[in-house]
């Protein structure tokens, strides 16, 4: 089943950056019910091997504190360079994305999903860190050729900061073997953008 992982990692990069306005065209949550459609079939893909993925290591703490320490800083940044900030974290629905959606659904992607084949092909895990880092990357700013000009700062600025994200991100899949400490650090990194957000 582990092969059927590659076709649907080849699937999920033309539709995603290939169709994106026909996505969308569908409805404002079509692409990530797709995205959570192939994460659900790379989980049953990948079969029994997919708990070992979900290890929670001490460790992870520290990083989880150093990432919040800097999605604060990130969205300080932003704020004080008068970059346009186009979320919305005054409602629940903005909130509950930002914080649960987004780091679970995002890691399961890039550190999991396009991982895996990758791995199936290489063992350089290395080269497989930077590469899906650049695609998580460039999939924030694919937004550039969607939004109106006043946000292309802010795009810039996130597939930036996102580079780094998913680099750290990748290192601890790479480190650890396992796919619970990018989700924590990302959560933690986007709990701390929106305490940014707060003025705490």
């Amino acid at each position: 089943m582990q092969k059927m992982l590659l076709p649907l990692v080849a699937v999920y990069l033309i539709v995603r950056f290939g169709f994106t306005s026909q996505l969308d065209a569908l409805g404002a949550y079509a692409s990530y019910i797709f995205e959570v459609i192939c994460v659900i079939l790379a989980l049953i893909f990948n079969g029994s091997k997919t708990l070992a993925l979900f290890r929670f290591k001490k460790s992870f703490i520290v990083f989880m504190l150093v990432a919040l320490v800097a999605g604060f800083t990130v969205f300080k940044a932003a704020s004080f360079w008068n970059l346009v900030i186009p979320f919305d974290f005054t409602n629940a629905e903005g909130i509950l994305f930002l914080l649960i959606f987004a780091p679970l659904l995002e890691e399961l992607i890039f550190r999991f999903m396009l991982w895996q084949p990758f791995k199936n092909f290489s063992k350089n895990e290395g080269m497989i860190l930077v590469i899906t880092s650049v695609i998580f990357s460039y999939s924030h700013f694919h937004a550039y050729w969607f939004v109106p000009a006043e946000l292309y700062g802010f795009v810039i600025y996130q597939s930036i900061y996102t580079l780094f994200l998913g680099l750290a991100s990748g290192y601890l899949v790479y480190k650890y073997s396992s796919l619970t400490g990018a989700v924590v650090m990302h959560f933690a990194f986007n709990l701390g953008f929106y305490l940014g957000f707060l003025n705490i």
